[in-house]
């Protein structure tokens, strides 16, 4: 479990990437979800964004996880940004 340890679980996805094994969408969620628990709603952004120009498909859980910290950081206009993206997506 990743929960409390969100920087430990950014780390994690570089240190992947310097030993050429590619994050997939479970570990960038899993990594997201340690930022949403730690309120760092701008840091899974940035993994959310990170997910995405690596082209590992972001799923219902990853958008769920980033919704619910853009929530809790008072995000309210990323947050339907996200919920029309997710439309666009059909996801």
């Amino acid at each position: 479990k990743v929960s409390g340890h969100w920087a430990l679980a950014v780390w994690l996805i570089w240190d992947m990437r310097l030993n050429s094994i590619e994050p997939d969408v479970i570990t960038f969620s899993s990594v997201m979800s340690a930022c949403e628990r730690e309120g760092r709603w701008r840091t899974a952004l940035r993994i959310y964004e990170e997910m995405v120009a690596s082209r590992s498909m972001p799923n219902r859980i990853s958008y769920n996880i980033l919704i619910s910290s853009a929530e809790k950081g008072g995000q309210w206009q990323m947050t339907l940004q996200l919920l029309h993206l997710m439309r666009q997506n059909f996801i």
